[in-house]
């Protein structure tokens, strides 16, 4: 697999729009799978829980939703530094460095795809299929879970994510190329609307993702 693409986010942020807005995508992405009745809707740390028991047949996009809830949630934190570090361990075969990084990553957020990623390849490159299956299973169900919350062709069925490197991973794994990237809103809620090509084909084409988690959080953050 190629190396995931790193981005700097440069987007001119719109705070008005951002305000007010958490529990609404956060009902969206759940609605489907709402808790019943007295049932405890669960947490973050009950989801990382299941994963590290072996259960990797969760609702990946609840976990995601689940973590933005915690303290640790920071969704323009950049990271691309260490983690083009850990691609260049592993490049050079130092698969123990790249674990090392993985595991800073996952520790605080194991909703993390870089982090999960670059297990993959580490665990490879050391010759552990078991544990590498483990960490391709959990990084396909978090980028599958970004497909399921809508196919992001319109506004009202735009992909949700919880921060704005998800779209990119995305579009990698997907076999996308961006080209345009334009903030747009609807009704309070925020959009990152993208233009991408399609990199076998050539298409062009314009896809919305939700962008409503972040930029609340970002927009409490600097009410403080």
């Amino acid at each position: 697999m190629k190396r995931i693409a790193m981005r700097s986010l440069l987007c001119v942020i719109c705070l008005a729009a951002a305000l007010g807005v958490l529990a609404g995508v956060a009902a969206a992405a759940e609605g489907k799978k709402a808790p019943k009745a007295g049932v405890k809707e669960k947490s973050y740390d009950d989801y990382v829980k299941d994963l590290k028991a072996g259960n990797t047949e969760i609702d990946y996009l609840a976990f995601r939703v689940s973590y933005t809830k915690t303290g640790f949630y920071k969704p323009y934190a950049l990271t691309s530094e260490i983690v083009n570090l850990a691609f260049d361990a592993l490049d050079n075969g130092k698969y123990d460095v790249a674990l090392d990084v993985a595991s800073g990553l996952l520790e605080t957020n194991y909703t993390d795809m870089d982090g999960h990623y670059i297990a993959v390849l580490a665990y490879r490159g050391k010759g552990d299929e078991k544990l590498a299956r483990f960490h391709m299973r959990i990084f396909g169900g978090l980028v599958d879970s970004i497909t399921s919350s809508g196919d992001g062709l319109t506004k009202d069925t735009a992909m949700i994510v919880i921060n704005v490197h998800e779209e990119y991973i995305w579009f990698s794994v997907n076999g996308f190329k961006p080209q345009k990237q334009q903030l747009v809103n609807k009704d309070g809620h925020s959009f990152d609307l993208m233009t991408v090509t399609d990199e076998k084909s050539g298409e062009k084409k314009d896809l919305y993702f939700n962008v409503d988690l972040p930029f609340s959080t970002l927009a409490k953050e600097l009410k403080k």
